[in-house]
């Protein structure tokens, strides 16, 4: 047993269930409080399903019905009545809950590019990604529930290997950084990695960065390591 499988023990909790109504239609009310014009809205969906959106091998959807979704999705976005419009979205989407029905492993290979489109990550593996400010990252997991936990585990070794050699080739990064609702529920986990447990953020914070969390009075807590720390674990 290698250190890091010796470190990990248990499967990091589930994020309370969220059905598809409930996320497709939390993302489409940002959208539309965020953009004005129909044809940004039509846009800024297409943005952030565009890896459902290719027709591949593993894909769920034929290209008739993707064509058949973005033409929806025009229509739909000119309606005038936001709750009318996001009604009728939610419809025209039901072909992805299907293929997250039938094939939830490929669904998801898509729902984690689409992660990172959403949120300008840059990837170190399927999983892991990471942002960078002026002296530090932060890391981020996307969605696994569909990967066995050998697969997780490469998957953040692996990705933390590569998170070395960056922080390693920039000594302007001085920390790693975790904030999310896994850190709270498991913050024995991140203190088995390495990481020290600063607690919750506040609520201004999680406001802006963590609606869905905010809005479901789910815990977000933050949590750092130095990147000397991270480098001598990791290397």
């Amino acid at each position: 047993m290698n250190k890091l499988d010796q470190k990990i023990s248990n499967p990091v909790p589930k994020k309370p269930i969220e059905t598809f109504d409930d996320k497709v239609r939390s993302f489409l009310v940002d959208v539309y409080s965020t953009k004005q014009e129909p044809q940004a809205r039509f846009e800024a969906i297409l943005a952030r399903l565009a890896p459902f959106f290719v027709c591949k091998d593993d894909s769920g959807l034929e290209q008739s019905v993707i064509d058949e979704i973005q033409q929806g999705l025009e229509e739909y976005t000119k309606l005038a009545d936001q709750e009318e419009a996001i009604s009728k979205i939610i419809v025209c989407l039901k072909p992805l809950l299907m293929w997250q029905e039938n094939n939830p492993k490929s669904f998801e290979t898509r729902l984690r590019e689409s992660f990172v489109i959403k949120e300008g990550f840059i990837p170190l593996n399927e999983m892991l990604s990471y942002g960078q400010a002026k002296d530090y990252v932060h890391i981020h997991l996307a969605p696994s529930k569909t990967l066995t936990m050998v697969e997780k585990l490469s998957l953040l070794k692996d990705g933390f290997k590569k998170l070395v050699d960056i922080l390693r080739a920039d000594p302007e990064l001085k920390e790693v950084r975790a904030t999310s609702w896994i850190v709270a529920a498991n913050s024995g986990l991140l203190e088995k990695l390495g990481f020290t447990i600063k607690g919750e953020i506040s609520l201004e914070v999680k406001a802006k960065y963590f609606r869905p969390e905010f809005e479901k009075n789910i815990p977000v807590h933050s949590a750092s390591i130095s990147s000397s720390d991270f480098i001598n674990r990791w290397q």
